[in-house]
């Protein structure tokens, strides 16, 4: 009893949930903490021995425990987790409730123990354990995954997508092999191998391949959990590290590059360490040499060694800091600019240690030299701005007019930057300048700052400053920068600020009720038109404006009468004396009733403003160019060639985008390879001290070749050592194409076949005469030279050649002319026209002679003059009327002769209005009109023909044909047309008989073409039995020689050997004869023939005699011609044999064949370099068997060049050689584009 009592009393006291039901879901025990928490949940009270389901219960709760119940009711023990929301609080609360089947001694089930603990707080710190371990393996940076011992994975968590680009999916069931760099699968393995028996393995670097195909590195954890039941496997946690040793590479490389190293005093211990860096500027070995604070100092050169002791020993006893440029000598004596910067560390007032960084800046230093080379020269002054770590700021380098812009020499303001800052400070513009200077550094970006300045004396002055901030390793910021003195150029701006306020305005008014326009007597004076007597209109006041303001000017004034927008614009105006000046004009409409009455403004000559304005722009653009470019290329050159600085202009010549891609580079690679080796001389020169210059040709990177020339310098530091080159290159292409061409001209003067002569305009002795006052005087070169204008024109002495010439040296005429004659060296006399220049050249007066031989010309002259005698006579004597009908001044002339056609007398010039008025026959008038006018206006006719009537004084109509020639003038337009008009009444009445007569014609053809065909068939069989005879001669010769030869002397057989030649060169001779004939005779029709096809086949036929000659056969631009196959083919092999025939022995013959279309025809020429053909026999080549040379130097019978004339004539052309005997040959033939 008591046992129950402690036991329900336990029951009660527990916070657990505790009852029981029966087999009917009755209640059958519960717990106060149960029927607490009942009461609370639904609201009703649960009473014993009732239905479990009370009404506070929903239909959903009813259904779900109802299973449960059930389920337990079948015999299952089973626990459950089930959330629960307080009624009061409406927290959720969550409880593990336990069912377990109440069984009785009968083994059968008669209800349901449940017992139900508020595991809430164990739920939370689940969820917060899920929520970390989730954040751990899904959020995390890290790719964490388990593999088998076999390498094999079964898990990867989602961070493969963002690391590797691809998800978990494709690692599952594959081995990690496949996804690593060969090279690290060994790694890999023994690591797996060694973290089953150390439990957690560390790899410093295994490749994975990401889905871009690039090796990513990993830095890996494998830590043993394979007795784990939850794993069961080898946890890997890898981090992607390859950015991290990018980084520490490029820490690694940066530290290289800026040469800067560590550096500590111990002065407790007594120790001295250098890093790497340091031991490797001193040159010294960090295994075997040991630093000590004298040696150290020792190091530097012997005039920084006091500096540097005494900025030590300041920094060990006060504290402070020290940051030292000095010159360091090496181990190996090499003179190096080193930096120290030291601090010291105190403890208990007394020094423990120094400490600081040391960095090679020998090339700073040596930029800081080139600076200094290209500063001395500049209008400004150019500097280095420091902006340091701690906030202060230095110049460190200052040169030009610096005393000029600020009143104080160098070194002072190298002192104390305040003094530069007072003056900015002076001038208020203080803060905008180190604003711009801020902005400049937090972009990135160029600074240009424009500042008043006033200097200790007072004098104010307006400066302009520019720089590029470079950003340095140690936080410093430096700005290479130049100031300029701009003064001048603002006075000039506020000037034109006062010109603008002084300058007077004119007023104008457009009234659109009126329809008036107004102009004050300003406006007038502006358009330079009268006040009392010009009356502008809105058209004329448009059209003052130069047309290519018009349109603008019109659209504003239409837009403010549409919408009532005012304008303000600037355009050019040309007033009524043709004179351009700038105007402004200002208008504003007035509205009434939403319409535009008036437009009325302001008128103002802006002129000098915009000339101020050009200026302006100009003295800009001069300070641009200072600042920002430099006409030449200068550059810098290291001892070793390699490029160290090039300017824009540079980089232009060379064809180079930016500095970028070529510093570093050896210049010479782009140096021509002919110029290279002067090129490396030049290096080598000037590194021994010596300037040197140097013409040379360059390649470009994009392809293009330059003509330069190089002045190059050598560049010493403060010891006078040579450390670079300097060079200064200007493009001299242009001025080498004009040498080039100028010694072109002088080759083409010097064979000119015009006497061109240069003589001195004080000596008058000859210093230049070409071979062709040579050839035409007779004398030789050397003979010339010692003569005067006097000995080859008697007509001049030296006082009238003196007051000839005198005009030119005065400069009253540019070019004498005069006709006079020259007498030849065997003193014959020739007439001649002669051009006189003076030409100065390095302040020497020449005079060149251009001299014509006028021979002909006077001849000519006098033919023409007979001509024209006989020409007035002819049409006087000529039965047709001549005419000359001068368009430009409508006047007509007309021969006798027309007084034969009109039956009376008729004025031999008339205007042509008055042509009409003559007896035409009225049918025929309005055609004749018609027909002239159209042609005469049609630029592409220059030749007129009409047939038609006149009627006679006797009433009698005859018939005419007039033909006529207009000429053009060089737009096509005519200017003149000469004619002539026949009588053809006769030829008229004669068309019948004509017409019996061509009846007649065709059939004397017919039996003419019969005749032709049997004379051919007579050619033939003429030429086979002719060579009958001779066959049989040789036959019975050679069959005589054979029985008889040895009974017959030596002279015998040479007469029988004449007889067999000369009956073969016979029947040669008869066969191209024969082959003559039918040159101009061919057999087939036209048709396509490609002429390389032709050569190409010549080639195959004669390729043994072009490998004995070592023949060179080529061609370019040949054509396809329709035309006679056998003619063509002909032609080129006649011209290709006589070209090999006649090469030059021991040499290779050397034929080229080229074609020129032209508008109506080919023009071929077939260049040899043979033995050459004297110009007398250029006419004798072309004649059937003429022949130059005898059989036994050369075979043949002559045949060949005139069977090739004869063939080129047959096709419509024309035939002709030119050459130089003993150099070739270059034979030229002309085929029309269309013959018959």
């Amino acid at each position: 009893m008591r046992e129950n009592q402690y036991k329900n009393l336990l029951l009660d006291q527990t916070q657990d949930l505790i009852w029981m039901i029966d087999n009917n879901f009755q209640l059958v025990y519960a717990n106060k903490s149960y029927l607490k928490f009942m009461k609370e949940f639904t609201g009703e009270e649960m009473i014993l021995n009732k239905s479990i389901w009370i009404d506070g219960l929903s239909d959903e709760y009813i259904q779900k425990w109802e299973n449960y119940y059930s389920k337990c009711l079948k015999g299952e023990y089973f626990q459950i987790e089930e959330q629960l929301n307080h009624s009061e609080s409406n927290k959720p609360q969550y409880n593990q409730i336990t069912f377990e089947p109440l069984i009785g001694e009968d083994k059968l089930i008669f209800g349901v123990s449940c017992q139900s603990k508020d595991i809430t707080t164990l739920v939370n710190q689940r969820n917060e354990s899920e929520q970390r371990y989730n954040a751990l393996i899904h959020e995390g940076h890290d790719m964490i995954a388990i593999i088998n011992p076999d390498g094999n994975y079964s898990y990867c968590n989602p961070k493969t997508t963002s690391i590797l680009g691809f998800g978990p999916e494709k690692f599952i069931g594959k081995n990690i092999n496949e996804f690593i760099h060969p090279d690290d699968i060994k790694k890999i393995t023994t690591g797996i191998q060694n973290v089953i028996s150390e439990s957690k393995v560390v790899l410093d670097c295994i490749r994975f391949q990401n889905y871009k195909l690039e090796w990513r590195c990993m830095e890996m954890i494998l830590t043993n959990m394979l007795e784990n039941p939850y794993v069961n496997g080898i946890v890997i946690n890898s981090r992607d590290i390859t950015e991290e040793r990018k980084l520490r590479e490029l820490n690694r490389q940066v530290s290289e590059i800026a040469k800067i190293g560590s550096w500590e005093i111990d002065l407790e211990h007594k120790k001295i360490y250098w890093s790497d860096e340091v031991h490797k500027m001193h040159e010294t070995d960090p295994n075997t040499f040991e630093p000590k604070l004298e040696t150290g100092i020792n190091f530097y050169r012997e005039d920084f060694r006091e500096n540097i002791q005494f900025n030590i020993q300041k920094c060990i006893s006060t504290g402070e800091p020290f940051d030292i440029e000095a010159v360091l000598i090496t181990t190996n004596k090499k003179e190096i600019w080193a930096r120290a910067i030291g601090h010291a560390e105190f403890k208990d007032n007394k020094c423990k240690r120094i400490y600081g960084s040391f960095q090679n800046i020998d090339e700073f230093k040596e930029s800081q030299i080139r600076l200094n080379a290209f500063s001395e020269n500049f209008p400004g002054v150019v500097y280095q701005y420091f902006i340091h770590p701690d906030g202060t700021d230095s110049l460190k380098y200052v040169s030009g007019a610096v005393e000029q812009l600020w009143g104080y020499s160098a070194s002072e303001v190298l002192n104390n930057v305040d003094l530069i800052w007072d003056q900015i400070k002076a001038g208020k513009d203080y803060e905008a300048v180190k604003a711009s200077i801020l902005h400049a550094i937090e972009t990135k970006s160029k600074w240009i700052s424009r500042f008043e300045n006033i200097k200790p004396t007072g004098e104010r002055n307006t400066h302009l400053a520019s720089g590029t901030p470079v950003f340095l390793s140690d936080g410093t910021i430096m700005f290479n920068a130049t100031v300029l003195d701009i003064t001048k150029d603002v006075k000039n701006e506020q000037l034109l600020e006062q010109i603008s306020k002084l300058s007077k305005i004119g007023s104008w008014e457009i009234d659109l009720e009126k329809k008036a326009i107004f102009w004050s007597d300003k406006v007038h004076e502006l358009h330079g038109t009268n006040p009392d007597t010009f009356s502008p209109n809105l058209k004329t006041a448009i059209n003052f404006y130069r047309k290519d303001f018009r349109e603008m000017v019109l659209n504003k004034i239409e837009n403010a009468i549409k919408t009532g927008e005012g304008f303000d614009f600037e355009a050019v105006l040309v007033n009524n004396e043709k004179k351009e000046l700038w105007v402004r004009s200002i208008g504003h409409t007035i509205f009434e009733k939403g319409k535009c009455i008036r437009v009325i403004g302001g008128f103002q000559d802006i002129n000098i403003r915009k000339k101020a304005e050009i200026k302006l722009h100009e003295s800009e653009n001069r300070f641009k160019t200072i600042l920002e470019a430099e006409p030449e290329c200068i550059k810098l050159l290291d001892r070793e060639g390699k490029l160290l600085m090039m300017n824009p202009a540079g980089l232009e010549m060379i064809e180079a985008d930016n500095e970028a891609i070529i510093l570093g580079n050896q210049v010479h690679e782009i140096v021509l390879p002919e110029h290279r080796p002067a090129f490396l001389t030049l290096i080598k020169d000037v590194l021994k001290g010596k300037s040197r210059k140097l013409i040379f040709e360059i390649k470009g990177l994009k392809g293009t070749k330059r003509w330069l020339e190089t002045h190059a310098v050598p560049m010493r530091n403060e010891l006078g050592a040579i450390i670079s080159i300097l060079a200064v290159t200007r493009d001299i292409t242009e001025r080498t194409n004009i040498e080039k061409e100028k010694n072109s001209l002088l080759l083409t003067l010097e064979n000119s076949l015009n006497e061109i002569y240069i003589f001195d305009a004080e000596t008058y002795k000859f210093s230049f005469v070409n071979k062709g006052a040579l050839h035409n005087l007779g004398y030789l070169e050397s003979e010339i030279k010692t003569l005067t204008p006097f000995d080859i024109n008697s007509d001049f002495k030296i006082d009238s050649f003196n007051e000839l010439v005198s005009p030119l040296l005065k400069g009253e005429k540019e070019k004498i002319t005069l006709i006079t004659n020259h007498k030849r060296k065997d003193g014959s006399v020739y007439p001649v026209e002669v051009h006189l220049q003076l030409v100065i050249e390095d302040k020497s007066k020449r005079i060149l002679a251009n001299i014509l031989d006028i021979t002909e010309r006077k001849k000519n002259k006098e033919l023409i003059l007979l001509s024209n005698e006989r020409f007035e006579k002819v049409t006087e004597a000529t039965n047709d009327a001549i005419w000359d009908w001068d368009i430009v001044n409508q006047t007509i002339y007309r021969s006798k002769a027309f007084e034969r056609f009109f039956g009376k007398k008729v004025p031999n010039k008339i205007i042509d209005n008055r042509f009409w008025n003559d007896n035409f026959h009225p049918d025929d008038v309005e055609n004749f009109k018609t027909s002239l006018s159209e042609a005469v206006a049609d630029p592409s006719i220059t030749r007129w023909e009409l047939e038609f009537r006149v009627i006679n004084k006797q009433k009698k109509v005859l018939f005419v044909i007039d033909r006529g020639i207009i000429i053009r003038d060089s737009k096509g337009k005519a200017i003149r047309m000469v004619g002539a008009m026949t009588d053809i009444t006769e030829q008229k009445q004669m068309t019948l008989e004509l017409s019996e007569l061509n009846e007649a014609l065709q059939k004397y053809t017919i039996e003419l073409e019969r005749s032709n065909k049997e004379l051919e068939q007579f050619a033939f069989v003429a030429s086979h039995d002719l060579q009958e005879p001779l066959r049989m001669i040789s036959s019975f010769m050679e069959l005589f020689l054979r029985r008889y030869g040895h009974e017959i002397d030596d002279n015998g057989k040479k007469y029988i050997h004449f007889a067999t030649d000369g009956a073969k060169r016979m029947k040669q001779l008869m066969l191209d004869l024969l082959q003559y004939s039918r040159a101009s005779r061919p057999q087939e029709g036209r048709e396509q023939i490609d002429l390389k096809e032709v050569i190409i086949e010549y080639k195959k036929l004669r390729r043994k005699v072009i490998s004995e000659k070592s023949a060179a056969i080529t061609y370019k631009n040949l054509p396809t011609l329709k035309t006679y196959k056998a003619a063509i083919t002909q032609i080129m092999h006649c011209i290709l044999d006589n070209a090999l025939k006649y090469s030059k022995e021991n040499s290779p013959s050397k034929i080229e064949i080229n074609c020129q279309e032209n508008d109506q025809e080919w023009l071929f020429s077939i260049q040899d370099n043979g033995i050459g053909i004297d110009s007398q026999f250029y006419e004798k080549i072309f004649v059937i068997f003429q022949r130059l040379h005898s059989k036994e130097a050369y075979s043949g019978t002559g045949i060949g060049l005139s069977v090739a004339k004869r063939h080129v004539e047959f096709l419509g052309g024309k035939i002709w050689l030119e050459s130089v005997v003993g150099e070739g040959s270059t034979f030229y033939f002309t085929i029309p584009k269309t013959n018959n």
